[in-house]
């Protein structure tokens, strides 16, 4: 196991998204998690598998790519709650001056 940096679990979507690529012949990506083998750590990674086709239109391989995107889901995850605070903080300031304004 020591040459494969990641295995992977086990993941509903991506297992009933390559059975549909499969029974299709049509490319797919989805996203899921890969448990690192070294610590058991999991993250989220991005497949994109694509047939190659003969003349026939038969698949005759499939190519595919994992990307590690689990630090684009954090930063995505960080904008959407800094986003969420910044309009909470608007919200009541907007709140306080329309309360200081009645007597």
């Amino acid at each position: 196991m020591a040459d494969k940096p990641f295995i992977r679990t086990i993941c509903r979507p991506f297992a009933h998204a390559w059975e549909h690529a499969l029974r299709s012949g049509r490319e797919f990506k989805t996203e899921h998690w890969l448990k690192r083998a070294s610590d058991g750590v999991d993250q989220w990674h991005l497949s994109r598998i694509a047939p190659m086709k003969d003349a026939a239109s038969n698949v005759v391989k499939w190519f595919g790519t994992d990307t590690d995107s689990e630090e684009q889901k954090q930063a995505k995850a960080n904008a959407e709650s800094a986003s969420r605070a910044s309009a909470l903080d608007l919200a009541l300031a907007s709140g306080m001056k329309k309360s200081a304004g009645k007597p």
